[in-house]
């Protein structure tokens, strides 16, 4: 027998795994279907349907059914993470990762400008990959977060957070690769 919303969202303020399970299957390809719309990129939406689908089981506690109905608090949760997520993406593009010339004075001509070229490919490479990954790849190396750190600070699981370093270097590594291969600058 089918549960009602009612009783699901009980169910998953009491920690029910099955009842997590039940709303996953019954709401996930909508939710799925909003985020696509707002991010615009399948593999985005399929990173903030987890984090959706793990803050509501976190959340489900505050979760009041006289103010609306469980798909619209999930539909709130996703469209919040997605801006989010959109927000973020905006904030990277505009930042670059620290320059340290201060270096510069202690290193000869020729190695500050080569160390300087190196940085600029970096920074030239690190626009071409996605956003997410390109954000994670900042706080790991130029802040130098953790996993769980940067988790923390993006409020998305800290396996997200693997695969999104993970991806990106590899991306980075073909991109730097194809450069060097091409002879680019």
């Amino acid at each position: 027998m089918e549960s009602s919303d009612l009783e699901l969202a009980s169910r998953l303020a009491d920690g029910d795994t099955e009842a997590l399970a039940t709303c996953y299957d019954r709401y996930s390809g909508r939710v799925l279907g909003l985020l696509m719309k707002l991010v615009g990129t399948r593999e985005d939406a399929e990173d903030l349907l987890q984090v959706t689908f793990l803050a509501a089981w976190r959340c489900a506690h505050r979760y009041d059914p006289s103010r609306s109905r469980l798909d619209a608090w999930l539909f709130l949760i996703a469209r919040s993470r997605g801006l989010d997520h959109l927000r973020r993406r905006r904030a990277l593009s505009r930042e670059a990762p620290p320059e340290t010339l201060e270096s510069l004075a202690t290193e000869g001509p020729s190695e500050g400008l080569e160390r300087l070229e190196s940085q600029q490919r970096l920074r030239d490479a690190l626009r071409e990959i996605p956003p997410d990954q390109g954000e994670a790849l900042w706080f790991a190396f130029f802040a130098e977060l953790t996993h769980n750190q940067i988790a923390e600070r993006l409020n998305i699981p800290v396996g997200t957070i693997k695969t999104r370093i993970r991806r990106g270097m590899a991306r980075l590594r073909e991109i730097l690769a194809d450069e060097g291969r091409t002879g680019a600058p």
